[in-house]
């Protein structure tokens, strides 16, 4: 909705030039995990919408909590992934099915997240894109 439309990448994007600011260097790596947060929010809402509705995609408010450091927010993002988006993609699919009926052909929205990982092999801390539920 436009209220929130681009929100959290203006809000990622604000984020990161603070950190490049206090390091006094742009961090590459860093700058492409908050490129990709937003994707993944698109992404994850598409397939809700495709599998339930509109009314039940979610906000920008939990990717906000991104950490600023490459390896803490691949540990972030993996623990938001297991222990909320997960469950509730399941949930909300489950009741799309119930309410709509097969409404799109199924694809995995882990998928995506796979194919477009953004951390490297080097900050891979026992939760690396394998680790990702599916």
């Amino acid at each position: 909705m436009e209220p929130v439309k681009g929100l959290l990448c203006r809000f990622l994007t604000r984020r990161l030039i603070e950190v490049d600011v206090q390091n006094g260097a742009r961090n590459v790596e860093l700058a492409r995990v908050m490129d990709w947060i937003p994707k993944v929010w698109q992404h994850i809402n598409r397939f809700l919408e495709l599998h339930n509705s509109t009314e039940v995609t979610i906000g920008p408010r939990l990717f906000l909590s991104c950490p600023t450091d490459v390896s803490n927010s691949q540990v972030w993002f993996t623990d938001l992934w297991h222990y909320s988006i997960v469950p509730y993609l399941i949930e909300a699919v489950k009741e799309g099915l119930q309410m709509y009926g097969r409404k799109a052909p199924w694809e995995d929205p882990c998928l995506f997240l796979l194919q477009t990982y953004p951390w490297s092999e080097s900050h891979t801390i026992n939760s690396g894109k394998s680790s990702l539920l599916r």
